[in-house]
């Protein structure tokens, strides 16, 4: 039987406050909470899944295996295994499958397994080579020797659960996973699919780590394997490295430069924050992996995200009978081909919201598709601009969209001091109604 990883109820990995509990001060161990024991995908691999699935279900099922597939497979790991490294049999190294076993036990998994020494390569690591329904781990360099025995069981588990991933009852991970990586292949490929299989990546490391926490039941043996797997120091005072990791984060918020890894104190506060909070502490780690949405540096998510906040604006501005003009809804139709002015007017309260945390060129962007729809009919450019002033207010972004609109627009002085007394005058009229 393989073990099964459910799907993470969230599926919204762009939101959340970041939570500053944590102090360098406090590194007592946590307690494992009953959430935090639940081994699931993390909302960012459940949202890329359904983004691929959805949008572009050509392509899943091209990736998806089929029959015949896993024996080939099978077959040719187990070759290449044979010629570059040194199968470890039961019969020497007892002690180490059992242990290996316990930690299988302990994430749910039942799957024949087999560990190997690597030939070549003298850094101290350990790798799953993946073969449908088979479990085949690789140490490197002197890592048997170097770890003990709690620092074992977590390196196993963090392998274990990348067997997992690919286990699931559907494959579904193991699927985009390999698409994934068939996407970086192509010469062609979209930057914002590098950016999601790096993403996709990062967070597949977090979710091992919380494998490796499962299956030794503390995160400071985690954390001493992944310092010495890294260093190849003999001995790590893993509570101390932890305070090391908090300091970092004491200076302000962090987002890691890893390409496959996040860095080791990224890992080891995330480990920390998830011991201690369980599901909760999800919006704080997406920060440390993610950092804000920037507009030159979107993946797939960030660019469904960017669209649907411009369709939603969009929406919003052509809300008045003024402003669906011949010439806005045709202005419309070049950002999206079946746009229509929608009859209920949009909450604007809930735009803004979303709007607010915005870094620039982001707001930028849509200062400039707003400046889009104003230019279009100059016969309607008085309403529409001071419409969008006044909405603009709310997010203390009036004052740049007005130096873009007296640049871009060509506004005269004149113009502008009548465009700043309309405003004033509906400002005046707006602080009446409110009494």
């Amino acid at each position: 039987m393989r073990g099964r990883m459910p799907a993470h109820p969230q599926k919204d990995p762009k939101t959340g406050n970041m939570n500053d509990s944590s102090s360098p001060e406090e590194a007592e161990e946590p307690v494992a909470t009953p959430d935090s024991k639940q081994l699931t995908v993390l909302p960012y691999h459940v949202a890329v899944e359904e983004h691929f699935r959805e949008n572009h279900p050509e392509m899943t099922s091209w990736m998806s295996p089929k029959p015949g597939d896993d024996a080939a497979k099978r077959e040719a790991l187990r070759l290449e295994l044979l010629k570059t490294a040194v199968r470890l049999d039961r019969a020497s190294r007892p002690e180490l499958y059992s242990l290996a076993e316990d930690a299988l036990q302990t994430l749910g998994l039942e799957a024949p397994l087999t560990l190997h020494q690597a030939q070549s390569g003298s850094e101290m690591n350990a790798s799953l080579c993946y073969a449908p329904g088979e479990i085949h781990v690789v140490f490197y360099g002197t890592l048997l020797e170097r770890l003990d025995e709690p620092e074992l069981r977590a390196i196993l588990g963090h392998e274990f659960t990348h067997y997992l991933f690919s286990e699931t009852e559907t494959s579904a991970y193991g699927t985009t996973d390999g698409l994934l990586d068939s996407l970086m292949n192509m010469h062609d490929r979209d930057p914002a699919q590098v950016n999601t299989t790096r993403n996709f990546r990062l967070y597949t490391e977090i979710l091992c780590d919380r494998g490796a926490l499962r299956s030794c039941g503390s995160i400071f043996p985690v954390i001493a394997m992944l310092v010495k797997t890294s260093t190849s120091l003999l001995e790590v005072d893993a509570e101390a490295y932890l305070k090391q990791a908090q300091e970092v984060f004491a200076s302000g918020d962090i987002q890691t430069k890893g390409s496959s890894h996040p860095e080791n104190f990224i890992r080891a506060q995330a480990l920390h924050l998830f011991a201690e909070q369980g599901d909760s502490a999800e919006p704080e780690i997406s920060k440390m992996i993610e950092g804000p949405l920037q507009l030159d540096d979107l993946d797939v998510l960030g660019q469904e995200h960017v669209s649907n906040l411009t369709y939603q604006l969009i929406h919003w501005f052509t809300t008045e009978a003024e402003l669906q003009t011949p010439a806005h809804i045709a202005q419309a139709h070049l950002y999206f081909h079946d746009f229509k002015p929608q009859p209920i007017p949009i909450e604007s309260k809930s735009l803004l919201r979303q709007l607010k945390d915005l870094e620039n060129p982001l707001r930028d962007y849509f200062c400039y598709v707003l400046l889009d729809f104003i230019a279009v009919d100059r016969g309607a450019l008085d309403f529409g601009y001071v419409r969008v002033v006044s909405f603009l207010q709310e997010l203390d972004w009036h004052e740049r969209f007005q130096d873009l609109a007296g640049k871009e627009l060509g506004l005269r002085k004149a113009e502008i001091s009548r465009l700043k007394k309309q405003l004033a005058k509906r400002a005046q009229q707006a602080g009446s109604s409110d009494e």
